[in-house]
């Protein structure tokens, strides 16, 4: 699956024929415990796992301590309630200095014109399908070259 240096190219290939399980990612299952069945973040597989690999690491992306990672999980508590409230902020509404949603939610487009998830944002997405949200921001990634020779544009949404 192309990475965000991809961004923005046009791409042959059957890069688009497997693609990431988003439902069964952990991250998703662990926003869906969350957030659906109202389990605290410290009981989630999700957040298990990271406090797992913290004792037997030391440390973890997440945080290195067992309060880090329960705060970073916190936060996406915010976004949850704030994405509630005013729908999924844009990432230049939450960093002005944010460049077309890089860091954000990252898509491509498949051979036949498809959304495919590329990976990033991950909880961002997450909590965007759990809404049902009908509108989500994300960063346009690799576009296959069959979709784009159709006619060489793309979609005017996704």
């Amino acid at each position: 699956m192309p990475r965000r240096q991809f961004t923005g190219r046009i791409l042959g290939g059957d890069w688009d024929v497997k693609t990431i399980d988003f439902a069964n990612s952990s991250k998703y299952i662990g926003c869906y415990d969350r957030y659906v069945k109202n389990i605290s973040w410290e009981e989630t597989a999700l957040v298990k796992g990271h406090l797992k690999k913290l004792r037997l690491q030391g440390r973890h992306s997440k945080g290195n301590t067992k309060a880090e990672i329960l705060f970073r999980y916190a936060q996406l508590d915010d976004l949850y309630a704030t994405t509630i409230r005013d729908g999924l902020a844009t990432r230049k509404q939450i960093h002005p200095e944010a460049f077309r949603e890089e860091g954000g939610i990252y898509v491509h487009l498949s051979r036949d014109g498809s959304p495919i998830f590329g990976g990033g944002g991950f909880h961002r997405l997450a909590i965007a399908k759990l809404l049902n949200l009908d509108l989500i921001p994300a960063q346009l990634g690799v576009v296959h070259k069959h979709f784009w020779k159709r006619d060489g544009r793309l979609p005017k949404s996704i």
